[in-house]
């Protein structure tokens, strides 16, 4: 055993400090950030040490084997003799454990080091992108303070891809005195202004802002605790906010709930206290109050996009309106119902500077037969408050009826993708797009954006029928998909040979469904899992070969090796590329024969036979 280690280690170690340099020096070097290039030399190096292991690995382990094999002290004369016997035990231990390395290196560390290969050329061009977006926003912060955040945030991210970067330190220090002086600016205009509150008129004197976590807050509230807000709120002479909660009471409770009756009072005597405000003579206060009302009276009926840009309207109006707590309560509250049905414009700004993915395409099909085929120039991740959201770039949808005709098509600029909880989806909705229960969460689209200020500005999806005249259609889109899927979608279009193993496996599953070829995945998966078999069988041949030009006597090297061994690393290289060649042709033999389904069951009863046949062979090795 110490022989064929000694032989195996020290080939292997010797080979991949060679190859390690080769990596390292002798392929042509890209664009790179000047401090990266030798952590890119050296991901490089490694990288192609990772790419010809199993070569080296096995040169390695003829080399020992032959050493090894050549010291055994009885001379096998029959086959399956006791001495080859025991050879055999050490040859299998040994090549199991060197086909789990090789497939671990081969599975995890070489997709790693290909990923930072890219990141590394990438860098470059991510830092410019950066540097031109925060010198941008920087100058815009001139005139508007809220765009150093912006500046600040993307030199920031310049510090993530190069921490030491003097000029984007420069760039965060600038960008934060701008948001500084621009704050004192406004809190000495603020100190300017008075904020004039009277109860009577029905306004509050309390200035809290109503955050999505408020919001939530109040969605999830029993009524009891509904009706006590809102009769706190009463007594407190804030009728607005007396009216809300009272509202949100009276929608949830049912109508054997001994609460109801008092929130439906609650409701009115706030809603006459607002009513008897607005008659009184039109003075500057009173307007503004009939304004708040006007856009609270919209925000009650769900039409929360007019509401919203009338709370809009006054907060960008005057600066004590701006604080005014009605006004910062019911644009939260808003905006927060707004996002559910629409996105803002500005949301989308350089988003295709972050993409994940490019080029995305697949269908749904439903129950009717009737379905969609989508085409997505681009997609960026981003954490939202802890959620992932996703921007879709150039959507295409195209509708096609059960016969397979079309029908129309779709396309918008932007849309903005969220995870909803299945269970908030109606049984009418999960029966009519085929929505399955057992599904966590799944994608809605929203597909129409506008604008933070300017209510005429509007980005509406454009619906074509199928002979070009342009036919309503809706908004917002129910998939009917789990949400996790789409994210495996993407990644398969961006290569099925990129994904990894476990999303390689759930889109096996799922494949047919999304329009894609489950053959392929299936053939990608199936070699993935046989590489760990082919490996081994490729080592037992090693074995073979090194049990007939083992050395005899007290030779432990021949000097001849070092012109054969390059030659020998090279040749199993070569026929390691040939064997996963043919490994993945039959593959779709294998399918061909079996099925889908059965092609995995037959594939490994084929390698395990190839294997055992390899050890028989090994075993029937005798002497001279």
């Amino acid at each position: 055993m110490k022989k064929i280690l000694t032989g195996l280690l020290s080939y292997t170690i010797i080979a991949c400090l060679i190859c390690l340099v080769i990596g390292m020096f002798a392929f042509p070097m890209p664009v790179l950030n000047p401090r990266d290039i030798f952590a890119y030399r050296w991901n490089n190096g490694l990288l192609f040490v990772m790419t010809i292991l199993p070569s080296i690995v096995g040169t390695g382990l003829l080399l020992g084997g032959s050493i090894y094999f050549g010291k055994i002290p009885a001379s096998p004369a029959k086959r399956f003799s006791p001495p080859i016997v025991d050879a055999f035990k050490i040859v299998i231990v040994l090549t199991v454990c060197l086909t789990f390395a090789i497939t671990i290196v081969h599975e995890v560390f070489v997709p790693v080091a290909e990923q930072k290969k890219v990141a590394f050329e990438e860098k470059p061009g991510l830092i410019n992108e950066y540097k031109t977006l925060a010198q941008e926003y920087l100058l815009k912060s001139i005139k508007k303070s809220e765009y150093s955040n912006l500046a600040t945030f993307y030199a920031k991210k310049i510090i993530e891809l190069d921490p030491k970067n003097e000029e984007a330190k420069d760039l965060i220090k600038r960008a934060e005195l701008a948001g500084a002086i621009k704050s004192d600016s406004g809190k000495k205009d603020s100190r300017n202004e008075q904020l004039k509150v009277t109860p009577e008129s029905g306004l509050s004197n309390s200035i809290e802002l109503v955050d999505s976590t408020e919001i939530n807050k109040i969605h999830n509230a029993s009524v009891l605790d509904l009706v006590n807000e809102s009769e706190s709120l009463f007594n407190s002479g804030d009728y607005l906010g007396s009216h809300y909660y009272a509202q949100m009471a009276i929608r949830i409770a049912d109508t054997k709930d001994v609460n109801l009756s008092k929130a439906k009072e609650l409701a009115n005597r706030s809603w006459n206290i607002l009513s008897d405000a607005q008659v009184e003579p039109l003075t500057e206060e009173n307007k503004f109050f009939r304004r708040k009302v006007e856009g609270y009276t919209k925000l009650m009926a769900g039409d929360f996009l007019s509401s919203y840009y009338i709370y809009q309207t006054l907060a960008n109006t005057k600066i004590n309106y701006a604080r005014d707590a009605d006004v910062q309560r019911y644009l939260n509250i808003a905006r927060y119902e707004l996002t559910q049905e629409y996105f803002f414009i500005d949301e989308t700004t350089d988003k295709d500077t972050f993409e994940s993915a490019e080029n995305v395409y697949f269908s749904l099909h439903h129950d009717d037969g009737t379905y969609e085929v989508f085409y997505i120039k681009g997609i960026t991740d981003i954490n939202e408050t802890g959620n992932m959201v996703r921007y879709l770039r150039e959507v295409h949808i195209y509708f096609f009826d059960q016969y397979g005709d079309f029908v129309k098509s779709m396309v918008v600029p932007y849309a903005k993708m969220l995870a909803i909880d299945v269970e908030t989806v109606s049984e009418e909705q999960k029966t009519a797009l085929g929505i399955k229960s057992e599904w966590k969460t799944i994608p809605y689209l929203l597909l129409c954006s506008v604008d933070r200020d300017k209510e005429d500005v509007r980005i509406t999806p454009v619906y074509t029928s199928d002979n070009g005249e342009k036919v309503d259609g809706v908004n917002q889109l129910l998939l009917s998909m789990p949400y996790d899927d789409f994210g495996i979608i993407s990644q398969c279009t961006n290569g099925i040979h990129k994904m990894n193993f476990w999303n390689m496996q759930k889109m096996k599953r799922t494949a047919d469904a999304y329009g894609y070829s489950n053959e392929i995945i299936m053939q990608t998966a199936l070699s993935s899992i046989y590489y760990a078999f082919m490996i081994m069988f490729l080592l037992l041949f090693a074995c073979v070969v090194a049990w007939n030009y083992r050395l005899h006597g007290e030779r432990l090297f021949k000097f001849a090796w070092v012109f054969i061994l390059p030659f020998v690393n090279l040749i199993l290289y070569g026929l390691i590329g040939f064997c996963e060649f043919s490994m993945k042709l039959l593959n779709y033999i294998l399918m061909g024969i079996a099925g889908i389904k059965f092609a995995l069951y037959l594939g490994l009863a084929y390698y395990i036979i190839a294997i055992v046949v390899m050890c028989v062979i090994f075993l029937a090795r005798k002497g001279d």
